[in-house]
């Protein structure tokens, strides 16, 4: 766990669609994260650009 709150160690990305839910869950994630003292680093949003 220390390493996981250690951000010279551990890199937290939280990866979702872009979508209402999966947000809203990801959302929820950080949150729980942020209480554990882990500070999510970015976020990765999926099928944002069509090819």
């Amino acid at each position: 766990m220390m390493q996981l709150q250690d951000p010279n160690r551990t890199k937290i990305l939280l990866v979702t669609l872009a979508e209402t839910t999966p947000v809203l869950e990801a959302a929820n994630l950080q949150a729980d994260l942020r209480r554990a003292g882990i500070e999510p680093w970015a976020w990765v949003i999926n099928n944002t650009i069509s090819g």
